[in-house]
């Protein structure tokens, strides 16, 4: 699906993405990464030994300058992003991160986590949504979100993912998915194929969602995905925030420091193809009636 030459199987997103980044960096080369990426990616790095570079969140002219200064000290560099990103719902730009990639010949790592299974046409994620299958040039994800399970994966040409068998701890160190998983997994990508209506709904309702949420006045950001955050950039009344709407049956996720900064401050949501008109609308009423009696909506 993802048109790599291979595959390898781990135990969880987290240890494939540090899996994936020890095998292709080290000691005195450099890894370029968005502002925004996953904690296990800044791990990632960090084991490997490597020099870090951070770049302004999907910031494509911050980027190609920080390439042209490493690239004179460096000759392997390898940027990372995140396909879509966990907290904010944005995805990156994969044609302009694929012409970074070639014209300083860097590699490029994404993550596919909130991706697959909702992005593209088959829904092969962010590369299947740009057309371009063959920019990644390694592609590592996870099975905890469209599957539902656990486990994760790392793709790419056949020689990298032999170097990743003998080399990333990650790998060697850790147990092989449960063949009741590995099973359910399976089905999953079968599912993609064989039921797109899942996805229709599923991205009827991110619409429909995000376009109610902004009527009442919410800041989503730049959410263009199933994770939408509702910014309220302030911890106090986040949390208060979250517990109103939990005693009126929501139940959502507060986002404060140290995972944000404080003033970014957020309730993170996730939109499911299983939600119902009347479950979205639902919402909004409680939403709506808690976000004026704090003041965080008008």
């Amino acid at each position: 699906m993802y048109e790599q030459e291979a595959c390898v199987l781990l135990a969880s997103g987290y240890q494939a993405l540090l899996g994936a980044i020890q095998a292709a960096i080290g000691r005195g080369d450099v890894a370029l990464l968005d502002g925004l990426v996953h904690r296990s990616i800044i791990d990632g790095v960090a084991l490997s030994g490597s020099d870090k570079r951070m770049w302004l969140h999907n910031d494509i002219e911050d980027l190609e300058s920080l390439l042209k200064r490493v690239s004179l000290k460096h000759d392997r560099m390898l940027v990372i992003v995140d396909s879509v990103y966990s907290m904010d719902g944005d995805w990156a730009n994969l044609p302009e991160l694929n012409r970074l990639k070639q014209a300083y010949g860097a590699m490029l790592l994404i993550d596919e986590a909130h991706s697959l299974g909702v992005m593209g046409k088959r829904g092969y994620g962010l590369p299947d949504h740009c057309d371009l299958p063959k920019a990644p040039d390694i592609i590592a994800g996870t099975f905890s979100k469209f599957a539902g399970a656990v486990g994760g994966f790392v793709a790419g040409p056949s020689d990298f993912i032999d170097h990743l068998r003998h080399n990333a701890s990650a790998y060697i160190f850790s147990a092989s998915l449960p063949p009741m998983t590995a099973a359910g997994v399976s089905q999953s990508f079968d599912l993609l194929d064989e039921e797109p209506q899942w996805r229709e709904m599923l991205w009827d309702n991110i619409r429909y969602f995000l376009a109610g949420l902004k009527e009442l006045g919410f800041d989503t950001g730049d959410s263009r995905t199933a994770v939408v955050p509702l910014l309220i950039r302030d911890v106090e009344k986040t949390m208060i925030f979250n517990k109103m709407i939990f005693d009126l049956g929501i139940y959502a996720s507060p986002i404060v420091h140290p995972a944000v900064p404080p003033s970014e401050s957020r309730i993170r949501l996730g939109v499911m193809a299983t939600h119902t008109k009347e479950d979205l609308d639902r919402s909004f009423d409680v939403f709506g009636s808690v976000g004026k009696k704090l003041g965080i909506i008008p």
